[in-house]
């Protein structure tokens, strides 16, 4: 489940406790690899270096616990509100994973044509 920015806060210090094998304050890509298990939040092996670098905000090839802290609980803290959202107004959520600033009023809103000269608007 996704939290407050302030409850994420403390779940991203103890994961990283657990991550930083040589409790050095940083992690490895390696260390992030072997705390990481595969198929977490989309975690899979071709994506490791991916999502660590989503963390390393200095591109250092290093994580800090800063970085590490800061960027989960504010990516957290956002998908916990989008979630309030989505329960309470769930017409604006489309089954894409799009958010529609302003539902249509009207069943099947407006359809897609074609332009002049075959274009699609």
């Amino acid at each position: 489940a996704y939290a407050r920015y302030d409850e994420a806060v403390t779940q991203a210090e103890k994961q990283f406790t657990k991550l930083d094998a040589d409790k050095d304050g940083q992690l490895t890509l390696e260390e992030f690899k072997k705390g990481v298990p595969a198929g977490r939040k989309g975690i899979t092996p071709p994506t490791y270096e991916g999502s660590f670098l989503w963390y390393d905000l200095d591109l250092d090839d290093k994580v800090t616990k800063e970085e590490l802290v800061d960027t989960f609980a504010r990516w957290s803290e956002t998908e916990f509100h989008i979630g309030q959202e989505k329960e309470k107004n769930p017409e604006r959520f489309k089954p894409d994973m799009t958010y529609d600033a302003e539902p249509s009023k009207k069943k099947g809103g407006k359809k897609k044509g074609k332009g002049k000269k075959g274009s699609e608007l």
